[in-house]
């Protein structure tokens, strides 16, 4: 397990057995939340590449993360895609896709430390953000599955474990149909 997002990477080497994969979630949900923007040594793109340099054996690899980060990930991303099975797990909450109508809202933009003062009572605005995120969505499903990974979508609002059993059925199926005698691979 390697955690990105603070002021360094945290490592979590690899091991064995129930107990340890609990100590390692458990250190991983302990970590404090960080509203400022990740050193650069500890982004996800530095994440993704220490660990093409700790694993080089082909193995699975499963990516969390909301990709929303500004480093250049794509192209570490892309270099794990072509040695190892990458699943790449997005995570999302619906509140990321539509503005509510609750009047002035004061806003801090994270990376640069502005506030913005927004009137989202207006019906123009929150269309226009609704069409912003979309579109984001679209470019950063697009990306993720350009650089070989497959994609995994999950929200908030929704039942994960149903999502993530839907996932690995469908992509069960796919490896049945592409072992089939006389299918094409």
């Amino acid at each position: 397990v390697i955690v990105a997002g603070g002021d360094r990477l945290a490592h979590f080497p690899a091991r064995t057995g129930r107990a340890v994969m609990f100590a390692a979630l458990s250190r991983l949900y302990d970590t404090p939340r960080r509203e400022a923007v990740p050193d650069p040594a500890a982004d996800l793109a530095a994440a993704l590449n220490r660990l093409a340099r700790i694993q080089p054996r082909r193995g699975q690899v499963v990516v969390v993360s909301d990709f929303l980060d500004t480093s250049d990930w794509m192209p570490p991303l892309r270099r794990l895609a072509r040695g190892h099975q990458v699943i790449a797990v997005q995570i999302t909450d619906p509140r990321e896709f539509e503005l509510p109508a609750v009047g002035m809202l004061s806003v801090v933009d994270v990376e640069t430390g502005r506030h913005l003062h927004v009137q989202t009572n207006s019906a123009a605005l929150r269309e226009r953000y609704s069409t912003a995120s979309a579109q984001r969505q679209q470019r950063l499903r697009r990306s993720l599955i350009e650089t070989g990974a497959e994609h995994l979508h999950l929200s908030t609002d929704r039942d994960w474990l149903v999502d993530v059993v839907r996932f690995v059925g469908r992509r069960r199926g796919e490896r049945v149909i592409s072992r089939t005698p006389g299918s094409a691979s």
